[in-house]
């Protein structure tokens, strides 16, 4: 357990335990990650022709988020063995109209914060942290997300801590503490807090290594609800975490259906219609919607931070594991161990160089027992 992990029977909170590893003069628990990036970017007040450089290996939730908020993104190269982009690839992307940078942290992997904190200062534009990929990691002696002017966290499925879906935004710049205040954040209606809590159990089942030996679980499948979903898919579902995924999309639709249609239709079609001066079609005013955290989510995100730093250590156990055994491999392409100063790794990735064997060997590996996934976003956001 971590020293700024909570004890039993503490009464410190899930904002109070990540200030205490990631220094911080305020933590606002948000309902989604990508929220927090656009609540930080809502404080900058960004003009027209003002530029947010990011790198082109991102969500493509966070080029929405820039141009929602007023700003052009300005994407950059990024380093062929971690796939981030570090200080002279962000420097390219700088202009006179430059007024933040996003350093985007990927696959367990930082970047190097100290030289792109430096040149953030050079250039006097506000740096922004995205943490989503590397909670827990360290870089230069301090954790990831201690450097930027704000940084955000995300706690959604796929991530190092997981609560189905969340995220944290933390701010140091004074000029940034215009963050709502809690009272500003209301939690999610019950029973959208009670769909992400059940879609976060779906999604886990259905990803998780039992899915080679076991179904999903027979009360799930043989419900009137689930049959009447299923009869309406063109193709079977073969694929339990696809399944899973499906389950999750309806029960949110189900539940808050017209907000979701909305927040879907608005990604990317709301901004691109306000630069051609076109009028709005929807009502909602958001990517996301600005909510806070349920009490639910925030006590079970609460609960796995004290066990982070033994789960981040196994999975650097396995990533070692994997280098060793693989190393050699000339149609492997494998990632480079992080550079001096970085604390460790949480996820890897490695790809064949040869095209068309990618399939083979997952199936090959599902065979024996192994999942191989793949890149959470398949193509950079300029392809």
């Amino acid at each position: 357990m971590s020293d700024d992990a909570p004890g039993p029977g503490s009464s410190i909170t899930m904002e109070q335990a990540i200030a205490n590893r990631i220094p911080a003069q305020r933590v606002q628990l948000t309902h989604r990650g990508i929220a927090a990036l656009e609540i930080a970017l809502a404080q900058l007040s960004l003009q027209p022709g003002d530029e947010v450089v990011v790198s082109s290996m991102t969500y493509p939730g966070v080029a929405d988020a820039i141009l929602r908020c007023g700003g052009i993104p300005v994407l950059v190269d990024t380093q062929p063995h971690h796939f981030l982009s570090g200080a002279s690839e962000l420097r390219t992307g700088l202009t006179p109209q430059t007024r933040a940078i996003i350093a985007t942290h990927l696959f367990g992997v930082p970047c190097d914060m100290p030289a792109i904190a430096e040149l953030a200062q050079a250039r006097r534009c506000y740096l922004i942290e995205d943490c989503a990929q590397a909670l827990g990691t360290t870089i230069g002696g301090r954790p990831s997300g201690a450097y930027g002017d704000c940084s955000l966290l995300s706690f959604g499925f796929e991530k190092h801590l997981s609560i189905g879906r969340g995220g944290a935004l933390l701010t140091r710049s004074t000029d940034l503490h215009r963050t709502p205040p809690p009272e500003m954040l209301p939690p999610p209606p019950p029973t959208e807090e009670r769909a992400i809590l059940l879609g976060l159990w779906l999604a886990w089942y259905g990803s998780s290594r039992s899915r080679h030996r076991h179904s999903i679980p027979d009360p799930l499948v043989s419900g009137q609800w689930l049959r009447h979903h299923a009869n309406h898919w063109r193709n079977p579902v073969q694929n339990p975490e696809i399944l899973c995924q499906r389950l999750w999309k309806d029960i949110e639709l189900a539940l808050a259906r017209e907000r979701f249609r909305q927040w879907w239709k608005t990604r990317i079609m709301r901004p691109v219609r306000q630069r051609l001066g076109l009028p709005e079609p929807f009502t909602s005013t958001t990517l996301c919607p600005f909510q806070g955290m349920g009490p639910m989510r925030s006590q079970f995100a609460l609960a796995q931070w004290q066990r982070l730093a033994d789960q981040n250590e196994r999975r650097q156990e396995q990533v070692r594991a994997l280098r060793d055994a693989l190393s050699g491999r000339p149609e492997l392409h494998l990632p480079t161990p992080p550079r001096n100063g970085t604390g460790y790794e949480l996820m890897q990735i490695g790809f064949l160089r040869e095209p068309g064997r990618r399939n083979t060997l997952i199936q090959q590996a599902a065979q024996h027992g192994y999942e191989i996934g793949r890149l959470p976003w398949r193509l950079p956001l300029h392809l």
